[in-house]
């Protein structure tokens, strides 16, 4: 269950690190937005590797890997919940902090829990990443794609048209 929970964390790390590129452009997000939003994600990300591989040392890493999924789903209904930039920016920090906290204790368990062929299991973990980040492209190019075709509520018209500020 361990094994396949980090597999399982290492797709929604891969969902989150792809979410802003997939997203943006669709939504109306200036290229300098776009900036601003992937400096504060690996922002996040690399203060909660730091800390999250420490405490990895000395705290149970399910335990951290459990808080990282609900920093993750906390922060994943929030985002783009309401269309302030500012509000948003905040909360792809916090994306980072929980994808951060995967990448900090995800190997790290993996690595006690398989002691023989610990490559095959780090490997496998982090083809997740890949594949989530693919789902995330593939799902958002769908949802443009019915955007356009008159498939999606005219209301996400209407805001797509006015702009996200």
């Amino acid at each position: 269950i361990l094994t396949a929970s980090s597999f399982a964390a290492m797709f929604f790390l891969g969902v989150g690190s792809a979410i802003i590129g997939a997203a943006s452009r669709n939504i109306g997000l200036s290229p300098f937005q776009i900036g601003l939003l992937l400096a504060s994600q690996n922002v996040g990300f690399i203060l909660s590797v730091i800390s999250v591989g420490t405490l990895a040392d000395s705290v149970d890493k399910a335990r951290l890997m459990f808080a990282s999924s609900l920093i993750i789903a906390i922060s994943f209904f929030f985002f783009y919940l309401k269309d302030m930039f500012i509000l948003n920016l905040a909360i792809i920090l916090i994306i980072g902090v929980g994808i951060g906290g995967y990448e900090g204790a995800a190997d790290a368990m993996l690595l006690d829990l398989h002691e023989r062929r610990e490559s095959l299991f780090i490997s496998v973990n982090h083809f997740f990443v890949t594949f989530g980040g693919l789902i995330i492209v593939q799902a958002t190019s769908i949802v443009y794609f019915k955007l356009y075709m008159g498939l999606v509520p005219t209301f996400i018209k209407e805001k797509q048209k006015q702009g996200f500020s």
